[in-house]
């Protein structure tokens, strides 16, 4: 029985301050249409690997996961010069964009990260299709009496929402986005769709 969704990082999609090639998400997505480049990813089907392949069938790239353990990894060979641009989430990557070790350009999701209010969406950028956040939700094990979750959903609801608790998550990096259990419930559905839309190309 799903309850309710806690928390949502979206993708973002990253370039080194001292990139010459591309400035903005426009002009690397027109030069990754002609020239090869390589991304990270932490694992087949990763959130990181799906941005790209998105990228790849939805815009015409030709981007290349290089599969690395961990944002620690990955981030090392990006600031290196070992991979061409970074995918990570918005949680990763606002203290290294604010502190100008990396250029975040643009987010994989329909709404601006609150962390990156700067950076513009895919989407605005004209590029639509190309979504990806990782979610953090709640559920209780099938068979729980209903009014026993609808009293867990209530609390759930007030819990994720308490402002405090919003500002204690802000300082960890992680962004609050409260979801009842039926709008969470249809997120997952989404998210097994866009992974089963993509079979082919992970080779399922």
């Amino acid at each position: 029985q799903v309850l309710a969704n806690h928390v949502a990082d979206p993708g973002v999609i990253a370039i080194r301050t001292d990139e010459d090639r591309f400035t903005n998400i426009e002009e690397l997505i027109e030069y990754a249409k002609t020239n090869k480049l390589k991304a990270n990813g932490s694992g087949v089907a990763s959130d990181e690997h799906l941005v790209s392949l998105l990228m790849n069938q939805k815009l015409g790239t030709k981007i290349d996961a290089v599969q690395f353990e961990g944002t620690a990894n990955s981030s090392t060979a990006f600031l290196g010069g070992h991979i061409d641009i970074l995918v990570t989430s918005a949680g990763e990557a606002y203290n290294l964009h604010n502190s100008e070790q990396l250029k975040v350009i643009g987010v994989a999701a329909k709404e601006r990260s609150a962390f990156l209010p700067e950076v513009p969406t895919l989407e605005e950028a004209g590029y639509e299709g190309v979504y990806s956040q990782a979610t953090r939700g709640l559920a209780a094990p099938k068979g729980v009496d209903p009014e026993k979750v609808k009293i867990l959903q209530d609390a759930l609801e007030k819990a994720i929402n308490n402002a405090e608790h919003v500002k204690k998550m802000e300082k960890l990096g992680t962004q609050v986005s409260y979801a009842n259990s039926d709008d969470y419930l249809s997120m997952l559905e989404q998210d097994i769709k866009d992974i089963t839309d993509l079979k082919d190309l992970l080779g399922w």
